[in-house]
């Protein structure tokens, strides 16, 4: 009997499918000729079985029915049985993938877990080049390191001073200065070599002022060039301060003084994070990048920390529009995160915000993401988390808007406290895909609380497919760390299902350093292949505790 015949039977079996006690399949590690990789079946419901592994050809986004579930393997070329799955609920099988085959790159092998009851969610096994190599990586300090800095807490990149190479920025918000108190800093390594370094600081040093704490690169005046925003907070509420966002615009004459300095709406206690958390875009579709920075200890309508987000328009950024929390409360930190592209599908940018301690039905910090369409901004669509998990689950906490399956559409990417984060797809945000934590070592801490702390996305794997990179900076594979401090771990989870992960730690990683806790994707070195700037911001170089590093992660 043909594997395929053998599949045609399993599916035409009758039996109820239960997508509740569906098996879960996740594949991490290496998924890269040469590389090592380790496959999971996860299923409580299925201890005890021995399920069959479907491999084949062509990946299906629109998926085959069946009364076992929804196949997505559009060309069965074998079926595997496997061993039975353990008490523990989850079966890990490891293997090698094959030496490099010049005729079989690019090609996706898509592979579904078979129960007897159902079929897993679909994965890839791509047949790609080496990518993202963590053993051998370019490592970035500040050019004297400072004990506390947390250097790397804050990345981003792009060509600053239009030469052709991109450029890094990378923040140390707490760095002291001049004897005062987390001053802050940022710096400017430029590329291609990313060798020599500038140096940006506050012309007027402020105690707990957090220089750096935000970063954004973007054309604000419509001169092709991008320009670099850096976010400096209100500092010490009691002494009255404004926060400010500092503009240096780029080109060739890039200067390490900002041309411009815009200062809050506000001040006091609420602006303590001020310009901690910027997105840019051109939100009242003008032509023109506005700013949207996060106030989300703000008080409004009488309730305190309710949380606000004030919009910056460009090209002066001296119209100042808010975006109130819609329905206040307490505590709720609206405008924790914030994105901004396209959701609405009607060519203009939207605000995506996500407050992850926003009470629901008087659960505690359930949280909610809204979206608010331009040019009014006004409140387009209020995403719940799905799948709620009682208290503090956190729900909304990080948020990103890109469009993932090239449909002109942002979607919305969020994450809960739960080991999972979601895709919401556009335009109307009613389906969404999840992303699981995948497994950890044996012997290491889960680190769920930091899973999905941060989202980020790109094209990790040169397939023409937007993959999405998920954080989880608490968590590791070191043993005998402190709770939540294993040194942490970046996972680039690849489309189009986001059940395969690629998995980096640093061979460098210490106890402590949170690893991922800021990432970007891009191309640096003006090949094809994108490079990863990953932020460790607690790590300790020299014996200086929370210096920080950053990693810059190129092909193997």
């Amino acid at each position: 009997m043909t594997p395929a015949l053998l599949l045609t039977l399993a599916l035409t079996l009758v039996s109820p499918s239960n997508e509740e006690t569906a098996p879960l399949l996740l594949v991490q590690g290496e998924p890269y000729f040469g590389g090592a990789i380790t496959l999971h079946v996860i299923s409580d419901e299925h201890v005890g079985e021995s399920p069959l592994l479907v491999l084949g050809l062509d990946p299906l986004m629109d998926p085959v029915h069946t009364s076992k579930g929804d196949l997505y393997v559009g060309t069965v070329t074998l079926v595997l049985g496997l061993p039975t799955i353990p008490p523990s609920g989850q079966l890990d099988i490891p293997a090698v993938l094959p030496p490099f085959e010049p005729t079989l790159l690019g090609v996706p092998i898509v592979t579904q877990a078979l129960c007897s009851a159902t079929l897993s969610n679909p994965a890839t096994i791509p047949l790609d080049e080496p990518y993202f190599d963590p053993s051998a990586p370019q490592l970035l300090y500040p050019p004297v390191p400072v004990a506390g800095a947390n250097f790397g807490d804050v990345v981003a990149a792009g060509d600053l001073n239009d030469d052709g190479a991109l450029d890094i920025v990378v923040g140390a918000w707490f760095e002291d200065a001049a004897g005062i108190e987390k001053v802050g800093a940022a710096y400017v390594f430029w590329g291609p070599s990313h060798a020599s370094v500038t140096t940006l600081a506050p012309a007027v040093p402020k105690e707990r002022g957090s220089f750096g704490a935000g970063a954004v690169i973007a054309d604000l005046d419509g001169d092709t060039i991008v320009d670099l925003v850096i976010g400096e907070t209100a500092g010490l509420p009691e002494k009255g301060e404004s926060g400010f966002l500092h503009v240096f615009f780029g080109g060739a004459a890039f200067s390490n003084q900002p041309s411009l300095s815009v200062p809050s709406g506000g001040t006091g206690l609420g602006y303590g994070n001020f310009g901690r958390v910027i997105a840019s875009g051109d939100l009242d579709h003008d032509g023109f990048t506005d700013l949207a920075v996060c106030v989300s200890s703000a008080d409004v309508g009488g309730f305190s920390k309710a949380g606000r987000i004030e919009v910056f328009m460009g090209p002066s950024f001296g119209n100042l529009v808010v975006v109130e929390n819609p329905a206040p409360q307490d505590n709720d930190f609206f405008g924790t995160s914030v994105s901004i592209a396209d959701v609405t599908g009607d060519g203009i940018p939207d605000l995506v915000e996500g407050s992850g301690r926003t009470d629901v039905a008087g659960v505690l910090n359930i949280g909610l993401a809204h979206v608010f369409a331009g040019p009014g901004l006004t409140l387009a669509e209020t995403i719940s988390n799905p799948l709620p998990d009682g208290s503090n689950s956190r729900f909304g906490d990080p948020v990103l808007a890109v469009d993932l399956d090239d449909d002109g559409d942002a979607d919305v990417v969020t994450a809960d406290d739960r080991g999972r984060a979601y895709v919401f797809w556009a335009p109307s945000l009613s389906e969404h895909t999840l992303i699981h934590k995948p497994p950890v070592a044996p012997g290491t801490l889960s680190g769920l609380t930091s899973f999905g702390i941060r989202v980020d996305s790109g094209d990790a794997n040169q397939d023409s497919r937007v993959d999405v990179l998920v954080p989880d900076p608490f968590a590791g594979e070191l043993t005998g760390c402190s709770p939540l401090s294993s040194g942490g771990t970046l996972y680039v989870a690849l489309a189009p299902y986001y059940a395969t992960y690629r998995s980096l730690v640093p061979e460098l990683a210490a106890c402590g350093d949170e690893f991922g806790w800021a990432v970007t994707l891009t191309q640096l070195d003006g090949d094809a292949a994108m490079e990863c700037v990953v932020g460790a911001p607690t790590h300790d170089p020299a014996g200086l505790t929370n210096a920080g590093v950053v990693y810059v992660l190129d092909k193997d």
